[in-house]
Protein backbone atom coordinates (compact mmCIF):
# COMPACT_ATOMS: atom_id res chain seq x y z
CA UNK A 1 0.00 0.00 0.00
CA UNK A 2 1.52 3.27 -0.96
CA UNK A 3 2.04 6.26 2.07
CA UNK A 4 2.83 4.36 4.74
CA UNK A 5 4.26 7.12 7.52
CA UNK A 6 7.69 6.44 8.32
CA UNK A 7 8.66 4.06 11.48
CA UNK A 8 8.33 6.11 14.71
CA UNK A 9 10.09 5.19 17.99
CA UNK A 10 8.49 2.37 19.61
CA UNK A 11 8.81 0.52 23.21
CA UNK A 12 8.85 -3.33 22.26
CA UNK A 13 5.50 -4.54 21.38
CA UNK A 14 5.98 -7.98 22.18
CA UNK A 15 4.14 -8.24 24.94
CA UNK A 16 -0.22 -9.82 24.09
CA UNK A 17 -2.25 -10.43 26.77
CA UNK A 18 -4.09 -13.52 26.37
CA UNK A 19 -7.59 -14.17 26.44
CA UNK A 20 -9.70 -16.51 29.16
CA UNK A 21 -9.64 -19.06 26.56
CA UNK A 22 -6.22 -18.96 26.05
CA UNK A 23 -6.06 -17.14 23.02
CA UNK A 24 -4.33 -14.48 22.20
CA UNK A 25 -6.33 -10.84 21.71
CA UNK A 26 -4.07 -9.08 19.69
CA UNK A 27 -6.66 -6.05 19.41
CA UNK A 28 -6.62 -3.35 16.49
CA UNK A 29 -3.28 -3.13 14.49
CA UNK A 30 -0.70 -1.15 15.38
CA UNK A 31 2.89 0.38 14.33
CA UNK A 32 3.61 2.45 11.30
CA UNK A 33 2.79 -0.43 8.64
CA UNK A 34 -0.70 -1.61 9.93
CA UNK A 35 -1.60 1.91 9.96
CA UNK A 36 -2.17 1.93 6.49
CA UNK A 37 -1.57 -1.81 5.28
CA UNK A 38 -5.26 -3.80 3.95
CA UNK A 39 -5.30 -7.33 2.74
CA UNK A 40 -4.71 -7.11 -1.49
CA UNK A 41 -6.34 -9.46 -3.72
CA UNK A 42 -3.84 -11.37 -6.06
CA UNK A 43 -6.13 -13.15 -8.30
CA UNK A 44 -3.98 -16.74 -7.17
CA UNK A 45 -3.88 -17.87 -3.78
CA UNK A 46 -1.75 -21.10 -3.94
CA UNK A 47 1.58 -21.68 -5.50
CA UNK A 48 2.53 -25.19 -6.78
CA UNK A 49 4.97 -26.36 -4.89
CA UNK A 50 5.40 -28.18 -0.92
CA UNK A 51 5.99 -26.24 1.63
CA UNK A 52 7.29 -22.42 0.45
CA UNK A 53 10.04 -21.62 3.10
CA UNK A 54 11.84 -18.99 0.87
CA UNK A 55 11.21 -16.32 -1.52
CA UNK A 56 11.77 -12.70 -2.40
CA UNK A 57 11.22 -10.27 -5.16
CA UNK A 58 13.75 -10.46 -8.04
CA UNK A 59 14.69 -8.44 -10.97
CA UNK A 60 16.88 -7.95 -13.45
CA UNK A 61 18.38 -10.69 -15.28
CA UNK A 62 15.17 -12.34 -14.19
CA UNK A 63 12.00 -11.07 -14.81
CA UNK A 64 10.07 -8.94 -12.10
CA UNK A 65 8.65 -11.56 -9.87
CA UNK A 66 8.40 -13.56 -7.06
CA UNK A 67 10.87 -16.63 -6.93
CA UNK A 68 9.51 -18.98 -4.05
CA UNK A 69 11.43 -22.30 -3.15
CA UNK A 70 9.99 -25.61 -1.64
CA UNK A 71 11.07 -27.03 1.85
CA UNK A 72 14.02 -29.76 2.88
CA UNK A 73 13.25 -32.62 1.05
CA UNK A 74 11.95 -31.38 -2.49
CA UNK A 75 15.36 -30.95 -4.11
CA UNK A 76 15.48 -27.12 -4.90
CA UNK A 77 11.90 -27.08 -6.20
CA UNK A 78 10.96 -23.73 -6.59
CA UNK A 79 8.52 -21.31 -8.82
CA UNK A 80 9.15 -18.10 -10.53
CA UNK A 81 5.59 -16.14 -10.51
CA UNK A 82 5.15 -12.85 -12.69
CA UNK A 83 2.54 -10.83 -12.47
CA UNK A 84 -0.30 -9.78 -14.78
CA UNK A 85 -1.54 -11.54 -15.54
CA UNK A 86 -0.15 -14.04 -13.33
CA UNK A 87 2.21 -16.55 -14.76
CA UNK A 88 4.33 -19.59 -12.73
CA UNK A 89 6.99 -20.64 -14.14
CA UNK A 90 8.67 -23.59 -12.11
CA UNK A 91 12.28 -23.79 -11.64
CA UNK A 92 15.20 -25.72 -10.24
CA UNK A 93 18.13 -24.72 -7.90
CA UNK A 94 20.69 -27.08 -8.53
CA UNK A 95 22.22 -28.31 -5.44
CA UNK A 96 25.77 -29.83 -5.07
CA UNK A 97 26.75 -32.65 -2.22
CA UNK A 98 28.21 -29.89 0.42
CA UNK A 99 24.76 -29.26 2.48
CA UNK A 100 21.29 -30.32 2.44
CA UNK A 101 18.42 -29.76 0.10
CA UNK A 102 16.95 -27.47 3.52
CA UNK A 103 16.76 -24.77 1.67
CA UNK A 104 15.05 -21.94 4.83
CA UNK A 105 15.59 -18.76 3.28
CA UNK A 106 16.31 -16.67 -0.08
CA UNK A 107 17.42 -13.51 -1.51
CA UNK A 108 18.78 -11.63 -4.48
CA UNK A 109 22.14 -10.59 -3.69
CA UNK A 110 24.97 -8.65 -5.25
CA UNK A 111 25.53 -8.85 -8.95
CA UNK A 112 21.72 -10.25 -9.31
CA UNK A 113 22.22 -13.73 -8.33
CA UNK A 114 20.56 -15.43 -5.76
CA UNK A 115 21.10 -17.16 -2.01
CA UNK A 116 19.74 -19.40 0.09
CA UNK A 117 20.76 -20.04 3.32
CA UNK A 118 20.23 -23.81 4.47
CA UNK A 119 18.75 -24.40 7.80
CA UNK A 120 22.10 -25.53 9.07
CA UNK A 121 23.81 -22.11 8.18
CA UNK A 122 25.51 -22.62 4.83
CA UNK A 123 24.56 -20.73 1.86
CA UNK A 124 24.29 -21.36 -1.41
CA UNK A 125 24.68 -18.89 -4.73
CA UNK A 126 22.77 -19.19 -8.21
CA UNK A 127 22.62 -16.81 -11.44
CA UNK A 128 20.08 -17.01 -14.34
CA UNK A 129 21.95 -18.64 -17.20
CA UNK A 130 19.38 -18.06 -20.52
CA UNK A 131 16.60 -19.85 -18.46
CA UNK A 132 18.46 -22.56 -16.47
CA UNK A 133 19.69 -21.55 -12.53
CA UNK A 134 23.13 -22.67 -12.47
CA UNK A 135 25.03 -22.84 -9.22
CA UNK A 136 28.28 -19.94 -9.09
CA UNK A 137 29.86 -21.38 -5.78
CA UNK A 138 29.61 -24.53 -3.73
CA UNK A 139 27.91 -24.23 -0.36
CA UNK A 140 29.36 -22.40 2.16
CA UNK A 141 29.63 -22.04 5.52
CA UNK A 142 27.88 -18.71 7.13
CA UNK A 143 30.20 -18.27 10.06
CA UNK A 144 34.05 -19.70 10.24
CA UNK A 145 34.55 -19.76 13.86
CA UNK A 146 33.15 -23.27 14.89
CA UNK A 147 29.61 -25.21 15.48
CA UNK A 148 28.56 -22.30 18.09
CA UNK A 149 26.91 -20.68 15.24
CA UNK A 150 27.11 -23.50 12.35
CA UNK A 151 26.21 -26.96 12.60
CA UNK A 152 29.24 -29.27 12.00
CA UNK A 153 27.35 -31.21 9.63
CA UNK A 154 25.80 -29.48 6.88
CA UNK A 155 23.70 -31.90 5.52
CA UNK A 156 21.60 -31.73 9.01
CA UNK A 157 18.41 -30.44 8.87
CA UNK A 158 16.69 -27.80 11.88
CA UNK A 159 19.78 -28.01 13.59
CA UNK A 160 21.76 -25.78 16.33
CA UNK A 161 20.21 -22.22 15.44
CA UNK A 162 17.91 -23.88 12.87
CA UNK A 163 18.31 -20.53 11.03
CA UNK A 164 14.77 -20.38 8.78
CA UNK A 165 15.33 -17.02 7.20
CA UNK A 166 17.84 -15.21 5.10
CA UNK A 167 17.56 -11.50 3.94
CA UNK A 168 19.69 -8.82 1.91
CA UNK A 169 18.56 -5.36 1.71
CA UNK A 170 19.07 -3.57 -1.62
CA UNK A 171 19.65 0.19 -0.52
CA UNK A 172 22.57 1.81 -1.71
CA UNK A 173 25.39 2.29 1.19
CA UNK A 174 24.76 6.14 1.42
CA UNK A 175 21.29 5.27 2.21
CA UNK A 176 21.98 3.06 5.37
CA UNK A 177 25.32 3.84 6.04
CA UNK A 178 28.89 2.05 5.63
CA UNK A 179 28.38 0.40 8.68
CA UNK A 180 24.62 -1.01 9.04
CA UNK A 181 24.49 -4.69 8.24
CA UNK A 182 24.22 -5.88 4.49
CA UNK A 183 20.99 -8.25 5.90
CA UNK A 184 20.05 -10.71 8.53
CA UNK A 185 19.56 -14.43 9.50
CA UNK A 186 16.90 -15.20 11.40
CA UNK A 187 17.79 -17.90 14.13
CA UNK A 188 14.13 -20.10 14.97
CA UNK A 189 15.68 -22.08 17.57
CA UNK A 190 16.85 -18.90 19.84
CA UNK A 191 14.25 -16.07 18.54
CA UNK A 192 16.46 -13.63 16.98
CA UNK A 193 18.07 -12.12 13.73
CA UNK A 194 21.96 -11.85 13.41
CA UNK A 195 23.87 -9.22 11.16
CA UNK A 196 25.48 -10.67 7.44
CA UNK A 197 27.87 -8.27 6.14
CA UNK A 198 29.45 -9.07 2.73
CA UNK A 199 33.11 -9.73 3.02
CA UNK A 200 35.62 -10.59 -0.10
CA UNK A 201 32.71 -11.60 -2.06
CA UNK A 202 30.95 -13.79 0.63
CA UNK A 203 28.09 -13.32 3.02
CA UNK A 204 29.27 -13.86 6.64
CA UNK A 205 27.57 -13.58 9.68
CA UNK A 206 28.72 -10.62 12.71
CA UNK A 207 27.71 -12.12 16.09
CA UNK A 208 28.18 -8.93 17.98
CA UNK A 209 24.97 -7.64 16.26
CA UNK A 210 22.11 -9.90 17.24
CA UNK A 211 18.54 -8.61 18.08
CA UNK A 212 16.70 -10.94 20.52
CA UNK A 213 13.57 -10.85 21.99
CA UNK A 214 11.69 -13.84 20.05
CA UNK A 215 10.28 -16.73 22.14
CA UNK A 216 12.44 -19.79 20.82
CA UNK A 217 11.10 -22.00 18.07
CA UNK A 218 8.95 -18.47 16.81
CA UNK A 219 10.39 -16.78 14.09
CA UNK A 220 10.62 -18.13 10.22
CA UNK A 221 11.63 -15.59 7.86
CA UNK A 222 12.31 -11.58 6.82
CA UNK A 223 12.63 -9.52 4.43
CA UNK A 224 13.45 -5.75 3.48
CA UNK A 225 11.36 -2.72 1.91
CA UNK A 226 12.24 -2.38 -1.67
CA UNK A 227 12.96 0.99 -1.50
CA UNK A 228 13.22 3.71 1.20
CA UNK A 229 12.72 3.87 3.97
CA UNK A 230 14.33 0.13 3.61
CA UNK A 231 11.47 -0.94 6.35
CA UNK A 232 12.52 -4.52 7.93
CA UNK A 233 10.01 -7.34 8.42
CA UNK A 234 10.22 -10.62 10.76
CA UNK A 235 7.78 -13.14 10.37
CA UNK A 236 6.57 -15.73 12.83
CA UNK A 237 5.33 -19.00 12.85
CA UNK A 238 2.20 -20.67 14.73
CA UNK A 239 3.98 -20.29 17.89
CA UNK A 240 3.95 -16.49 17.55
CA UNK A 241 0.06 -16.67 16.20
CA UNK A 242 1.92 -15.80 12.60
CA UNK A 243 2.07 -12.35 13.22
CA UNK A 244 4.07 -9.72 11.30
CA UNK A 245 7.57 -7.72 13.02
CA UNK A 246 8.70 -4.56 11.78
CA UNK A 247 12.65 -4.20 13.08
CA UNK A 248 12.44 -0.46 13.20
CA UNK A 249 15.51 1.25 13.60
CA UNK A 250 17.88 -1.92 12.17
CA UNK A 251 20.18 0.19 10.95
CA UNK A 252 21.97 -0.39 14.53
CA UNK A 253 20.78 -3.46 16.47
CA UNK A 254 21.92 -1.85 19.37
CA UNK A 255 19.24 0.14 19.82
CA UNK A 256 16.74 -1.02 17.86
CA UNK A 257 13.24 -2.34 18.71
CA UNK A 258 10.52 -4.78 17.28
CA UNK A 259 7.26 -3.52 16.70
CA UNK A 260 4.27 -6.24 16.61
CA UNK A 261 2.74 -5.09 13.39
CA UNK A 262 -0.92 -6.38 14.56
CA UNK A 263 -1.22 -8.14 11.24
CA UNK A 264 -1.49 -11.85 11.12
CA UNK A 265 -0.42 -13.97 8.04
CA UNK A 266 -0.99 -17.29 6.63
CA UNK A 267 -1.02 -20.51 9.29
CA UNK A 268 2.51 -21.44 10.17
CA UNK A 269 3.72 -18.64 7.82
CA UNK A 270 7.78 -19.73 6.83
CA UNK A 271 7.96 -17.31 4.00
CA UNK A 272 7.93 -13.42 3.67
CA UNK A 273 8.69 -11.29 0.68
CA UNK A 274 8.03 -7.51 0.04
CA UNK A 275 7.39 -6.57 -3.40
CA UNK A 276 6.89 -3.36 -5.41
CA UNK A 277 4.39 -0.59 -4.10
CA UNK A 278 5.01 -1.73 -0.65
CA UNK A 279 3.24 -4.73 -0.81
CA UNK A 280 4.21 -7.97 1.04
CA UNK A 281 3.68 -11.66 -0.11
CA UNK A 282 3.40 -14.13 3.23
CA UNK A 283 3.54 -17.71 2.52
CA UNK A 284 2.00 -20.50 5.21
Amino acid sequence: TDDVPDAPDTDDASDTPDTADGEADIGPPSGPLATACGSVPLGIETFPIPEASGATWVTAPFAPGWLVVADSGNDGQAVHALESPWQLIPRTFPLDPGASDDLEGLSQGHLGRILALTSSGFLREWELQGEALVQTRSAYPLWLGGSEWVCDDPQAVNCGRNYEGFCLHRAPVDAVGADACAGFVVSKADGLIACVVLEDGSYRLDPTRVLDGWDPGSVSGCDFELTPPYRLVVASNYADNSYLWEVAGWQDLATATRVNLGLIGPPNQEAVAFGPNRRILVFG
